[in-house]
This record gives structure tokens, C-alpha cells and sequence, in this order.
């Protein structure tokens, strides 16, 4: 998966430049990148171990690229924090459903079963 990681860390950059978002180095986003990659063909593949029979990376379609760079950046906004149910100070709340991203984004990911032989 690291080139699949590779070129979405322009995009990821890009991403956190509109949200002025602090930047990070190559190397961490690669790596949350990879990890959000890993996530998605988790939730998309769960009756398999990967989302091809060989070892061949997954290609990734724009939604699932798009997908993918949200997760980074939820993942991200969460470091630091990893795993915090609930925090509160100066009347922000912070309350995280999921240790790894928001059980919304991972909604987002409609899983496929596969196919009888």
C-alpha cells in the first residue's frame, strides 16, 4: 500500500492547508495514510483478508481516495487524544464514539461480501 499512500499525500497536504491544520512530514502522513488505507479495506473487504485474491494492491476510486484522506485527517485531529470518550475544558467538549475514527465516517463504507464459487 505505500504508493497507494504516496500519492495521496499531496492531497492530504492540500487538505490541511484549507483547514489550517498544522503540517506534518512526509514520513507521519504516509504512515496515517497507510493506516487509513489499511481501515477502508477493512470495512469495505470484512469476508476477506484483502480486497484481492493476490497480494496486489487495492485501486482505490476517487470515493474511496476521498474516503481515505477524511480518515487521515479525522485520524490526525485525534492525535494526541487517541481513544478519549469524553474531555471537557473552557467549554469545549471533546467525546470520540470510536478509538480509530467516528462511527460516521466508517457508515460512510459499504461493505461488499463477495461472490459465491
Amino acid at each position: 500500500m505505500p504508493s497507494q499512500a504516496i500519492s495521496l499525500v499531496d492531497r492530504l497536504k492540500d487538505a490541511l492547508l484549507k483547514r489550517e491544520l498544522p503540517s506534518y512530514i512526509d514520513g507521519e502522513l504516509i504512515e496515517v495514510l497507510e493506516h487509513s488505507i489499511s481501515l477502508w479495506v477493512s470495512l469495505k473487504y470484512p469476508y476477506t483478508n484483502s480486497a484481492t485474491d493476490s497480494d496486489e494492491e487495492p485501486s482505490l476510486n476517487w470515493v474511496a481516495q476521498s474516503w481515505v484522506i477524511r480518515c487521515a485527517i479525522e485520524m490526525l485531529g485525534r492525535k494526541g487524544a487517541e481513544g478519549q470518550l469524553a474531555h471537557s475544558e473552557n467549554s469545549v467538549n471533546r467525546s470520540f464514539d470510536t478509538a480509530t475514527v467516528s462511527e460516521s465516517l466508517r457508515r460512510e463504507v459499504i461493505p461488499i461480501a463477495g461472490q459465491t464459487k
